[in-house]
């Protein structure tokens, strides 16, 4: 976020940086500006939020097709940090192996689940996903993680 103040003319002027000196002249970046209003209440007109991330867990989703050819994973959980909230999640694959693409139960909810059809018989299937996560200011992160599913009805066959 930049501020702009107005100079002598009152041309814009941005404030990329704002920067303080303590007592003892050491520079010290400041986070947030506040100011009152008149009617007493205070509200932000400058914040420097720390870099937006993202988090999955867990980073290996399984799932389990046994006896159905169908199977879906437990939740997958995207966690967001930094930036500037609220926050919106896209969930999207990447690559799979299953002769047809799985299906993100939950595509915009910072918790979903992820479906396979499919998945043939005493064998298995893997996907590559990812959630990208968009900030109240456009800023995104992205994290990729993998799931699998197997359909060993019979018991595990080497």
């Amino acid at each position: 976020m930049t501020v702009a103040v107005r100079d002598a003319s009152n041309s814009s002027r941005p404030i990329p940086e704002v920067i303080a000196r303590d007592a003892g002249n050491t520079p010290r970046t400041i986070q947030e500006i506040r100011v009152r209003e008149t009617n007493n209440v205070s509200r932000i007109v400058y914040s420097v939020a720390d870099p937006l991330s993202v988090d999955v867990s867990p980073i290996y989703a399984i799932g389990d097709a046994s006896g159905s050819e169908t199977g879906t994973t437990s939740a997958v959980t995207a966690t967001a940090a930094g930036g500037y909230p609220p926050y919106t999640y896209a969930w999207s694959v990447i690559s799979y192996s299953a002769a047809v693409s799985p299906i993100i139960n939950s595509p915009t909810s910072n918790v979903t689940t992820i479906t396979q059809t499919g998945v043939p018989l005493n064998d298995g299937a893997v996907a590559e996903l990812k959630v990208v996560v968009t900030d109240a200011q456009s800023q995104q992160a992205e994290i990729s993680f993998s799931a699998s599913w197997t359909n060993f009805s019979g018991g595990y066959i080497p």
